[in-house]
């Protein structure tokens, strides 16, 4: 596949000194479904922020080939990014006007905004929640409209943060769902084991400020030894899977367990 997003050499060290990438390098393709899991501190939300050009960072993202050129580069608009908390992104009155201020800065015409608008909550699953207060709603509803707002932007890759974290299971599911459907190259960094499996083409470790290893979901997820070296530990949907002869590498089991959701 073509390649879209690159990292190369990365470097970037906190305000106290702490070094939080240490020479990462990771190429995405256009379409896939990249999940990046790690621990706590492991660099994965950095390294989500780097790649969106919000960090000034030692090494360089190529974009679609080319350097992105920080905060000012123009391309950075095909890039959208989905924070951990939905309200560092919703602040205005109703949903209709978050959704709609993106593409209004981007000075799109007002029934192109409409159009977005409406596409935008319908993809996940808000229609008819145009004039609801965002600080109304549910946190998996918020979470929605939040991801509506990256969407309207139109962006040719989505990075999201943790987009399950703090989920009730029902809505988990039906996020794990909705991104599983989106075709949009994605960029996802989390905690939740089981959404890089049902989702990801394929999975990057991240460890101390480094991407360790790479490889498909069953590769990553079901290697012990591998997880528990870099801080993690076995998942307890892997032995629920393997009881029921998925044996972690059939490929059409995970597809086929993947449309149950």
């Amino acid at each position: 596949m073509k390649e879209i997003l690159r990292a190369q050499n990365l470097r970037y060290r906190y305000p106290d000194g702490r070094e939080a990438l240490r020479g990462v390098d990771l190429s995405v393709a256009e379409g896939e479904r990249l999940v990046l899991i790690g621990p706590n501190g492991a660099g994965k939300s950095t390294l989500l922020l780097a790649l969106a050009g919000l960090l000034e960072v030692e090494g360089e993202v190529l974009y679609r080939g080319e350097p992105l050129r920080g905060l000012r580069d123009p391309r950075r608009l095909e890039l959208g990014i989905l924070f951990q908390d939905p309200d560092d992104q919703l602040f205005c009155l109703t949903v209709y006007e978050d959704v709609a201020f993106g593409p209004r800065q981007m000075g799109l015409p007002e029934e192109e905004v409409r159009r977005r608008v409406t596409e935008a909550l319908a993809r996940v699953g808000l229609s008819g929640f145009e004039e609801r207060s965002p600080h109304h709603l549910s946190f998996g509803e918020r979470r929605r409209a939040a991801l509506a707002t990256v969407l309207s932007m139109g962006p040719r890759v989505l990075l999201l943060d943790e987009p399950t974290s703090n989920l009730d299971p029902r809505a988990r599911k039906e996020l794990m769902t909705l991104l599983g459907q989106i075709p949009t190259t994605q960029v996802i960094a989390t905690h939740d084991l089981e959404l890089a499996y049902w989702v990801a083409h394929r999975v990057g470790l991240v460890f101390r400020g480094r991407v360790v290893h790479l490889g498909s979901p069953e590769e990553v997820l079901f290697d012990e030894e591998l997880l528990v070296r870099n801080g993690l530990e076995l998942p307890l949907f892997v032995s629920s899977l393997r009881g029921k002869d998925h044996g972690g590498k059939n490929k059409d089991s995970r597809l086929s367990a993947r449309d149950f959701l």
